[in-house]
């Protein structure tokens, strides 16, 4: 989806295949820290630049994506700070005959602070700097007009900068995966994939002192072991109802393999939906769900069940003025079956959720062909059953300029 918009945006003749933006944002935050109790409230400045280059040739596409940003508080306890915030895209997809292409995905974040909502998707509550990348390859074969079928090979891996941290929390996914599709009449396409993911995590093993939240003893002195396996297969389909309607529906059984769990195994269906609709064109709107087993974002437990689900609508008021709003939600429920081993059994272990929510709205004016300025809005929230975490609300308003340059 995002190499085919790429290429439809950078196939227009004569266009230029570098491109500059600069996000200018002025604005407040009332809980910069992500604090229960003595929340810090400050003024910030966030400077933001967009380089891209997209070139489409005879044989294939290449794009490429780097977003540095800079965001200064004017009050961050007793002084201001500065972090930083590196974003790294490539796709490149390649035709290697007729029937056969490989499409290479490539991302990259950088933060000097964690949100709660990390790049990997984990609900996470310490504020520390991290690094995080995802790399995957896919060969597609086109079997006959209507067939295809796909391999594909990923690489995550997430590191945190302080050594304490980087020992509980560090990790590698392998992911290995093949879909089968077939188009069915003009506006339908139907697919079965499989799936296998194996997590190690870095430090399982070594001696430190660790936090279990849930757990009644409070500490181990030893870092949990949270790798495992996991086995999806399932099937799904991909509709294009009308120019107004489109649709995607997946779903499947997952089975997960743990080194180090009171239960060494469980297993659960998960699904996927997407929709957008567009009931005119200055109206978008897309809505998504998703439910599955996922990693671990507790060092007590070595699986959980997520729920998430998000809506994104965007309005053009007129031709100049555009009204977009959204908002997320992530449920992550653990249970006192999957606590790691290290605990001494289930009654020792409380099971509980995790939720972030979100919402929130930007107004953009249009000045002219080069130049933005809008006017946000957001609201987040954390809560957790357990004791040892702690809850959090923030809001944060600001007014910016974006510049093509």
């Amino acid at each position: 989806m995002w190499a085919a918009a790429c290429v439809a945006a950078g196939a227009g003749e004569g266009e230029r295949p570098f491109h500059v933006e600069s996000f200018l944002r002025l604005g407040w935050d009332d809980n910069v820290t992500y604090a229960e109790e003595n929340k810090v409230d400050t003024f910030y400045i966030r400077e933001e630049l967009a380089l891209t280059f997209d070139k489409t040739y005879e044989t294939g596409f290449l794009g490429l994506r780097y977003r540095p940003a800079i965001d200064w508080y004017e009050n961050y306890g007793d002084d201001s700070k500065e972090e930083w915030t590196h974003a790294v895209d490539v796709n490149w997809m390649q035709m290697m005959g007729r029937r056969l292409s490989l499409q290479v995905a490539e991302a990259f974040f950088h933060y000097d602070r964690s949100e709660i909502v990390d790049s990997d998707g984990v609900l996470r509550q310490p504020n520390y700097g991290y690094m995080y990348n995802t790399a995957a390859g896919t060969l597609t074969a086109v079997l006959t007009p209507k067939l295809r079928v796909s391999g594909s090979l990923r690489h995550q891996l997430l590191r945190y900068v302080e050594d304490e941290i980087a020992d509980r929390e560090d990790y590698d996914i392998w992911s290995y995966g093949a879909q089968m599709g077939t188009q069915v009449g003009k506006s339908t396409t139907l697919f079965v994939d499989g799936s296998v993911d194996d997590i190690s995590y870095e430090g399982s093993g070594k001696t430190q002192r660790v936090e279990l939240p849930g757990y009644r003893d409070s500490f181990v002195e030893e870092i949990p072991n949270r790798d495992s396996i996991t086995y999806n297969i399932g099937a799904g389909l991909e509709r294009v109802f009308s120019p107004n309607l489109l649709g995607r529906l997946r779903g499947g059984y997952t089975y997960k393999d743990m080194d180090a769990a009171l239960q060494s195994d469980d297993d659960s269906p998960y699904g996927e939906a997407q929709v957008t609709i567009i009931p005119v064109p200055t109206t978008r709107l897309t809505l998504s769900a998703a439910y599955s087993l996922y990693q671990s974002g507790l060092q007590t437990f070595a699986n959980q069940t997520r729920t998430t689900l998000s809506a994104n609508l965007a309005h053009d008021l007129t031709r100049r003025i555009t009204v977009a709003i959204y908002a997320a939600y992530y449920q992550s429920d653990y249970d006192t079956k999957n606590a790691v081993d290290l605990v001494a059994d289930e009654a020792s272990v409380e099971d509980g959720s995790e939720t972030s929510s979100s919402v929130g709205a930007r107004v953009s004016y249009r000045v002219d062909n080069n130049n933005w300025i809008d006017l946000g809005y957001s609201f987040s929230d954390f809560s957790s059953d357990f004791r040892e975490r702690v809850g959090a609300q923030r809001n944060r308003v600001d007014v910016g300029w974006k510049i093509r340059l």
